[in-house]
């Protein structure tokens, strides 16, 4: 059997342009699409298992049922505020961050109370404006 590379070039179609940008959002965008998709999954998933509905956890946190319609396709970028409130609602945690160090560690160590302390006030040495200088 033959291929007939110009019967091809009859047949096929250039792509849509709005589906070509599509795809370079997507591209650009797929680290935190992918966490928006968790996100959503997890909400779905708790509220399937609480028996509530949209409509609620809208109202819980002060939000529009189009809104969590829009937020359960997860694909919207999310406000830390709204994902607090989420977690608050749903007694889920959606984002855990890991912290490097521990408060008891620096209470309890004189050493690094001292380096936590010239932190401080070298940080607030790079706050305070410059005063001017007399020529």
């Amino acid at each position: 059997m033959n291929f007939n590379i110009e019967k091809l070039k009859a047949i096929a179609k250039d792509r849509p342009m709005e589906d070509i940008q599509a795809e370079e959002y997507r591209k650009r965008n797929r680290k935190w699409l992918r966490l928006s998709q968790n996100i959503a999954l997890s909400i779905r998933f708790c509220l399937h298992q609480k028996g509530m509905t949209q409509k609620e956890l809208a109202n819980s946190i002060g939000v529009s049922p189009s809104y969590i319609a829009k937020l359960l396709k997860g694909q919207e970028n999310l406000t830390l505020e709204t994902i607090s409130a989420l977690q608050e609602s749903l007694g889920l945690e959606l984002i855990n961050i890991p912290v490097p160090y521990s408060f008891n560690d620096v209470e309890t160590s004189s050493t690094n109370l001292a380096a936590v302390s010239e932190a401080q006030n070298a940080y607030s040495k790079k706050q305070r404006p410059s005063s001017p200088k007399n020529s």
